[in-house]
């Protein structure tokens, strides 16, 4: 593990299937690609809204209850978007926020 180290705050979404890796615990446990260090300049609460406002984005973009559109992390995903808008409803909640951010999605591995 590169991105922590022993000791850094760090911000992940917790895994309902797999109670050792779920949150509202002391330790949990998960991929290293999966956290997130903490910046300094918010706090652990706001940073605890990340994750959930994150999944909210996917789910309403990605998954088959939700817009289903094709996702820019898999080959066919890449770049078929560009170019075109969408629409954020409640663009200035959390959630809105992250569904704003074309570019942050963009940079998902491929």
């Amino acid at each position: 593990m590169t991105n922590v180290k022993k000791g850094d705050l760090v911000v992940m979404h917790g895994d309902i299937f797999d109670s050792s890796a779920a949150t509202f615990q002391q330790y949990a446990k998960t991929d290293a690609d999966l956290i997130a260090k903490i910046p300094p300049n918010i706090t652990v609460e706001q940073a605890a809204t990340v994750p959930v406002a994150i999944a909210a984005v996917f789910v309403g973009l990605y998954h088959s209850t939700g817009l289903h559109l094709t996702p820019p992390w898999i080959h066919e995903g890449i770049g078929k978007y560009k170019g075109q808008g969408i629409f954020i409803v409640g663009g200035a909640s959390s959630v809105g926020q992250f569904g704003m951010h074309p570019d942050f999605f963009a940079s998902a591995p491929h």
